[in-house]
């Protein structure tokens, strides 16, 4: 199956996308706050991507299409 997304090579540079995405949100907006994260990165083989959304796209730039087997639940 082909998706559109961001792909990497190691879980840090997941998780540093990760951060950039919610520090553009400004999430979490306070140690409360029920929400932690603007999304999550999945496990495909030996990558790690995030699945391509508008609100992502703004902050990580233009999506490629990556093969994975199946899309994983949220």
């Amino acid at each position: 199956m082909n998706i559109q997304g961001f792909k990497y090579s190691t879980e840090a540079e997941a998780q540093e996308a990760i951060e950039d995405i919610n520090e553009h949100y400004n999430i979490p907006i306070s140690v409360e706050a029920t929400t932690r994260t603007w999304t999550d990165y999945k496990i495909e083989g030996d990558f790690f991507y995030i699945l391509s959304h508008s609100s992502i796209d703004a902050v990580l730039g233009t999506p490629e299409t990556i093969t994975i087997t199946e899309i994983q639940p949220e």
